[in-house]
Order: C-alpha cells, then structure tokens, then sequence
C-alpha cells in the first residue's frame, strides 16, 4: 500500500482551486515586474526527506498551509505598503488565533448556530 501511494504521490501536484474553484487565477510580475498577486500563507514549517531518496535529502516546506490570503495585483506598489500588508496579515490572524480569542470562542453563549440578534439567545448570567 505504501509503494502505491509513493508512486501516485510522485506524479500528483496541488492546484488553488481544490480548495477554492472560484479563486481566479494568479497574477505574475509583468516585464515591469508589476501586477503579482500577494499570497501570505501560515503553516507548519517542517522538513521532509521523503523526496530525494538516492542521496538521502529533503527540503523545507509548508505541511500543511492551514490559512492562505491572495490579495489584487497593485500596479504601482512599493515594498512598504507590502510589509504594512504583511504586518496588518500577521496581526489579525495573531488576534484570530490568540488565547483569548480561542477561549472566548469556547463559550456557551458563542456556540449558537443562527446569529444571536435573530434567535433571541442571550448570555447566561451567573449570579
């Protein structure tokens, strides 16, 4: 089972639109080198040696990406606005994937299905 799964893995390449097949296509520099999309992406930053088994090598590599953002092409950025880009990306997913958020998320009164302003759901008070 393993060899096959080897032998299917070696010829198998992921694509964007697994995931999403409305995401449009992806943006490459022109000759300008102008007009890519921005693509931040979070995971796990792991080593694999599964790939180069006669001299026994592997590379680095996101497994999985478990959060992926592609911006428009901007015709005239400059690097600033990418890390200001890039600094806003990190601290919102840090915010969404903080503790406290994750604790708070926890919570009875966050754990409704339909939108408490429609179901009339209130917070329990303890007293």
């Amino acid at each position: 089972m393993l060899g096959i799964g080897l032998g299917v893995g070696q010829f198998d390449a992921g694509d964007p639109t697994d995931v999403n097949p409305n995401i449009g296509e992806l943006h490459l520099n022109d000759a300008n080198h102008q007009g890519a999309d921005t693509l931040m992406i979070m995971g796990h930053w792991i080593y694999d040696a599964g790939h180069r088994f006669d001299y026994n090598e592997g590379w680095y590599e996101l497994h999985p990406i478990t959060m992926a953002c592609k911006t428009t092409p901007v015709t005239d950025c400059d690097p600033g606005q990418v890390i200001l880009l890039r600094t806003r990306w990190r601290n919102a997913i840090g915010d969404a994937t903080s503790d406290a958020t994750l604790a708070n998320q926890k919570l009875p009164q966050n754990q409704w299905q339909v939108h408490p302003l429609l179901d009339g759901c209130q917070q329990v008070v303890i007293s």
